[in-house]
């Protein structure tokens, strides 16, 4: 009887094995299936995420773009009904403005009127000699940049005038662009 117990036993603790062999193997089946859709599905989170970031970025520079059209829109409607030596005489006094308020000194401040390379709008450009210390002088460079007229410097030249008191020279075409 010993013998045949032990059959039993033996053959019950095989089918347990088998049994317990299978469901392993099933589990990893079934295991590996479900990791993989959720590796793909926090992949596709991912993806959204960085959409989202990139369409809330694409938002703040539109708010940006608004706001700073707002800032200058005023400035432009001015600008657009008036003639051309009143626009000289507005870009001048933006100029001597900014070099006031920067404590920059202007040297010489010569229009040169409209440029008629530009189709689209209207510019004018303007030779613009100024003095001041480095930091007055980078404030001015500053301003010039960020003024509700479009205002761009070119050909910029920044030099030494007194090495010792720190004054620098700046010798640029100043040139704004009127819609």
């Amino acid at each position: 009887m010993k013998s045949s117990d032990f059959k039993e036993k033996y053959k019950i603790m095989i089918a347990v094995a088998g049994g317990l062999v299978f469901i392993f193997i099933v589990g990893i089946f079934v295991f590996s299936t479900v990791h993989s859709k959720i590796e793909q599905l926090q992949l596709q989170i991912r993806r959204e995420e960085a959409n989202m970031r990139a369409c809330t970025e694409i938002e703040h520079r539109k708010t940006e773009i608004v706001a700073d059209f707002n800032k200058h829109k005023e400035a432009l409607n001015a600008v657009q009904s008036i003639s051309q030596q009143e626009v000289m005489a507005v870009f001048s006094k933006e100029i001597e403005r900014i070099a006031q308020e920067s404590h920059v000194s202007i040297v010489a401040l010569t229009p040169q009127g409209q440029d008629d390379s530009v189709k689209e709008y209207k510019k004018y450009n303007a030779e613009l000699r100024a003095e001041g210390n480095q930091e007055n002088v980078y404030l001015f460079l500053y301003k010039v940049q960020t003024s509700p007229l479009f205002i761009k410097l070119n050909k910029i030249s920044i030099t030494t005038k007194d090495f010792q008191k720190k004054i620098l020279r700046i010798e640029t075409i100043v040139s704004m662009a009127v819609v």
